[in-house]
Order: C-alpha cells, then sequence, then structure tokens
C-alpha cells in the first residue's frame, strides 16, 4: 500500500463524518445489559447460560462490525487516492 499526500491539508479531505448514537440507538443498547444484567442475577442455571451466550455473541458482532467499519475506512482512501493498493 502506498501512501500519497493528495489533498492533505485540504477542506474536503479535513471533513470526517463522526458516528453518531441515536435515541434508539442508545435505548436498545441499555435495554440489552439491562436485560444481560437481570438474567445473570435469575437464580435460574439455564438463565447463567443464555447470559453468557449473550455476551459471546455480543463480542463476535462488536468485532465483526469493528472490521467491516475498517474495510469501509480502506475502501474510502482508496477512492479517495490517499492510499493506492500495490499489487
Amino acid at each position: 500500500m502506498t501512501v500519497s499526500n493528495h489533498g492533505v491539508g485540504t477542506a474536503s479531505s479535513m471533513h470526517r463524518r463522526k458516528p453518531s448514537l441515536s435515541a434508539p440507538r442508545l435505548i436498545l443498547g441499555a435495554t440489552f445489559v439491562a436485560i444481560l444484567v437481570g438474567i445473570i442475577y435469575a437464580t435460574d442455571e439455564s438463565a447463567h447460560l443464555v447470559a453468557s451466550f449473550a455476551g459471546f455473541a455480543t463480542a463476535i458482532t462488536l468485532i465483526a462490525a469493528a472490521g467491516i467499519g475498517w474495510e469501509r475506512v480502506v475502501v474510502t482512501a482508496e477512492s479517495t487516492g490517499l492510499v493506492e493498493r500495490s499489487h
């Protein structure tokens, strides 16, 4: 991968989109955490298994989302000419 300084310091290259957390996303996340905490403190052993599985699934989902996000960054950098893929 070759890095170029094309457009460095210009207003267009300095513009970055910040990820925003909307209210529904925050509510959904808080609800999910509350359910997990409630299940963990339940007395049934199967509830602990469900909570453990849900935590594992959440971790895998977050890792996948980070990987997809990184791929988008690379594609955007290539399409704007900031980097070139070496062959």
